[in-house]
C-alpha cells in the first residue's frame, strides 16, 4: 500500500493482486498492525477504514492511511474483509478508539443501531436484530489492542442471561488440617490423617492442595471418625505417582 488514494495491495512474495479475483469487495474493512509504525487503535490508523469503490487494480478508501512503509511491495501487512467493530470517539481530541471487535456482535447494515444509553461507563444498545448488550467502556479495550480480548463472545455482552441448566446447590465449607497423607490400605483411595473430622460428610468435595488440577475432583469415600478420611478421584485412585496435587504435612484443605 502507499499514502494517499488510491491503494494496491500484494501478496507476500511482492505480486501485485487483483482485488476483485482475490475476493475483495466494496464495504470490507482494512485493519493492521503497522498503520503509520504502530497498531491500528492505537494512535496510528485508530478508525478502520472501509473500502467505499474498486477501480481496476486499485482500492479507493473512505479516509487517508498512513503507512510505515513509503508504497509498493512489500509494504505493510493488513487484513481485508467485513468485520463487526465498536469504537469510541472523543469529541474535545477528535481520536476514535477500538474498543470490541468480532463477529459475535452480529451487526448488519440493514438493522440500524437507534436505542443507545451511556450509564457511567456502561454502554446499552439495541439494533432490533440481537438482543440488547451492553459493555463497560472502560474495559473493553483499555489498552488499545490491535484485537481487543476482554469481549469474545455473546454471553459477555448480552443483557439477558441464559437460565441455569442445573439446580444450584448450597454449598457449607469445613476447613481441616491433615498432618499425613497415605494410600488407603484396604480402599482404592488416600487416606488423609487428621484429628477433626465432625462436619465431614460421604460424598463431600475436598480440594486445596497445591497444584491439583482442575481435574482432580476429590470425593470422600469414607471417614474413621477422629482418624481420617478416605477420598476418591475417577481420574486420581491414590496409588503411586496418583496422589491430590503435592504438599508438605501438616497442611489445610477446604471440604464442601
Amino acid at each position: 500500500g502507499q499514502n494517499g488514494n488510491p491503494y494496491r495491495i500484494y501478496d507476500e512474495a511482492g505480486n501485485q493482486l487483483d482485488p476483485v479475483a482475490a475476493g475483495v469487495e466494496v464495504g470490507m474493512s482494512l485493519w493492521g498492525e503497522n498503520w503509520n509504525g504502530v497498531n491500528s487503535g492505537a494512535g496510528g490508523q485508530e478508525a478502520d477504514p472501509i473500502i467505499t469503490a474498486i477501480a481496476g487494480d486499485t482500492l479507493i478508501l473512505s479516509q487517508l492511511v498512513e503507512f510505515a512503509n513509503t508504497g509498493g511491495a512489500p509494504g505493510d501487512k493488513i487484513n481485508i474483509g467485513y468485520t463487526n467493530t465498536i469504537h469510541r470517539y472523543e469529541i474535545d481530541t477528535n481520536i476514535v478508539t477500538l474498543l470490541v471487535r468480532g463477529s459475535f456482535l452480529n451487526f448488519h447494515q440493514d438493522f440500524r443501531i437507534y436505542g443507545i444509553n451511556l450509564i457511567d461507563d456502561l454502554l446499552f444498545w439495541t439494533d432490533n436484530r440481537n438482543q440488547p448488550r451492553k459493555i463497560n467502556v472502560s474495559l473493553a479495550n483499555p489498552t488499545s489492542l490491535i484485537t481487543p480480548v476482554h469481549y469474545v463472545n455473546e454471553d459477555q455482552i448480552s443483557v439477558a442471561k441464559y437460565y441455569p441448566y442445573e439446580t444450584p446447590l448450597v454449598l457449607k465449607q469445613t476447613i481441616r488440617e491433615i498432618t499425613a497423607g497415605t494410600q488407603d490400605a484396604v480402599r482404592k483411595g488416600y487416606s488423609l490423617t487428621m484429628t477433626d473430622t465432625t462436619g465431614i460428610n460421604i460424598g463431600d468435595i475436598v480440594t486445596g492442595f497445591p497444584d491439583q488440577q482442575e481435574s482432580e475432583l476429590w470425593e470422600v469415600i469414607y471417614i474413621d471418625p477422629g482418624v481420617s478420611v478416605t477420598i476418591y478421584n475417577n481420574f486420581k485412585d491414590g496409588s503411586a505417582g496418583q496422589t491430590p496435587g503435592t504438599y508438605t504435612s501438616p497442611s489445610t484443605i477446604d471440604i464442601t
